[in-house]
């Protein structure tokens, strides 16, 4: 491979030069008859030190008296309550400043053993903290009558004001109740078993309604929209039609929720009412039906939802994947610019190891310009073989319409260096969500953006895990469907680019 045209080759450096060893000449001028010239001025900003952070207070204090302060903490309960309790004797703003892995190391030092997954639960825990107005409601809550011997059934009373289990336990913590998390997290699990009992009853009774869709896509929809329907969570939903005998993933209720939602709108309306029934009697199949209604003149801008509901409503039973390939094929025609889409694919590819949403997003900027849509571009990729998930290219999308601000860009590129390299990804990530000056409200997409401008491609999956742990919201919840989804965007992310 040639080289660049501003690189040199080896053969091409000069002989090297002997300097003459005549003796010099004496300088012309004497050093005190030289004068030094004005100094211009130079847009060279002298680098102010930054003020050190003063060491946390509470660590501090360990570090000079252990004993003392760990023989104030109880011997019975568990480590983590245990390490909480040691945290609680300190005012809240001591208990900032410091790391999970500092105060682990002080701990193991003085021979307490822990592990450091039970210090950073103790530290998340002990920094918890609860709006005022929430706070005010846990204590109305809690000592409202009648008060229930089982300390368990009270906490039931506390699950409807959406805090995490750390947040309920810190608001009990403040009002003088000691509650172990543990009972918060079994008080959430049977909540969630007794709603996906209230579901699986109702949809049993009402099965009768939505036998008659072929699809399990309508089927979920029509379920949705029968009288009496109170929505739950798609966990719940996906586990109450577990148990009455209707097998859909997590993804699959998911996308029948987004569907239930999607109004089309009166143009839509008029345009497939026109339409549609001189088309439904001709002997064809469904495939071929959506072709020719999809060539019919004066069609209006529609999404795949959209068309699908307007089907759905005039009981056509068919399946969200054939409309979305009829869409593709009909409104996107790939295979024009299939070559093309390569060309620019395999490209950015050579350049070695990247994380396919990385190499999409590159891929979507390369065609911003041309009058390839991101539909187009995506079937054409899955013409040549490539395995690109309509959720990588969501990602991708997703970043692709993201905007970053200037001082956000100053951010990351003032803090991305300071971290520890021999810190893991994942904790890498919840070091630059919890900097006092990370953007607010940052989103995955974002975030995304902000690491590629410094150089790092970090996968989705960790990116999503970290936001979940920094915004409180317990793994332990997760289901073993979303586990999987995440493993596998993870492993799909990590894909090394081919050759």
């Amino acid at each position: 491979m040639p080289l660049a045209p501003n690189r040199m080759s080896i053969t091409g450096v000069p002989p090297l030069v002997i300097p003459d060893a005549t003796p010099q000449k004496p300088l012309a001028a004497k050093i005190s008859t030289v004068t030094q010239s004005h100094q211009r001025p130079t847009l060279h900003r002298s680098r102010k030190k930054k003020q050190e952070k003063p060491p946390s207070r509470c660590l501090t204090a360990l570090q000079a008296d252990f004993s003392s302060w760990w023989g104030r903490v109880p011997k019975d309960g568990s480590m983590v309550a245990r390490v909480e309790i040691l945290l609680s004797l300190f005012p809240p703003p001591d208990i900032e400043g410091f790391t999970t892995k500092q105060l682990h190391t002080l701990l193991c030092n003085h021979h307490v053993n822990v592990g450091v997954s039970t210090v950073e639960n103790a530290i998340t825990l002990a920094r918890a903290k609860v709006p005022a107005k929430r706070q005010a409601l846990v204590k109305t809550l809690w000592q409202q009558p009648p008060r229930q011997p089982v300390v368990y059934e009270r906490i039931q009373r506390l699950l409807s004001l959406d805090l995490s289990s750390s947040q309920l336990r810190r608001g009990l913590w403040n009002i003088g109740e000691d509650v172990d998390i543990t009972l918060i997290n079994q008080a959430r699990i049977t909540l969630k078993e007794q709603a996906v009992a209230q579901e699986t009853a109702w949809i049993t009774a009402n099965l009768h309604h939505i036998k008659d869709h072929d699809s399990i896509m309508a089927m979920l929809v029509r379920l949705q929209d029968l009288p009496g329907y109170q929505h739950k969570t798609s966990l719940i939903l996906r586990n109450a039609l577990k148990n009455a005998g209707i097998a859909a993933s997590i993804q699959t209720v998911r996308q029948a929720r987004a569907l239930f939602k999607t109004q089309p709108s009166q143009r839509q309306k008029d345009w497939f009412a026109a339409n549609w029934p001189e088309i439904s009697q001709q002997v064809t199949t469904r495939g071929e039906r959506l072709t020719i209604l999809l060539n019919c003149p004066g069609r209006p801008n529609m999404t795949t939802p959209e068309l699908w509901r307007l089907l759905h409503n005039a009981h056509v039973d068919i399946g969200i994947s054939m409309v979305r390939k009829a869409m593709m094929l009909v409104i996107a025609q790939p295979t024009a610019h299939k070559q093309q889409v390569e060309l620019y694919w395999h490209q950015i590819g050579a350049g070695g190891r990247i994380t396919l949403v990385k190499r999409l997003w590159l891929l979507l900027r390369q065609l911003e310009n041309s009058d390839i849509t991101w539909a187009q571009i995506h079937l054409a990729l899955k013409e040549s073989g490539e395995e690109v998930s309509d959720a990588t290219m969501d990602h991708a999308l997703a970043a692709f319409r993201t905007l970053i601000k200037p001082d956000e860009l100053a951010w990351i590129r003032a803090v991305h260096h300071r971290i520890p390299e021999r810190e893991t990804e994942r904790n890498k990530i919840i070091a630059l969500l919890r900097h006092k000056e990370c953007p607010k409200r940052i989103t995955a997409s974002k975030l995304l953006l902000l690491l590629w401008e410094v150089g790092r491609d970090v996968s989705v999956g960790t990116i999503l895990t970290a936001l979940r742990i920094v915004r409180q919201q317990p793994a332990t919840g997760m289901s073993d469907d979303d586990r999987i989804v995440e493993m596998v965007l993870d492993m799909e992310e990590q894909r090394p680019a081919p050759p």
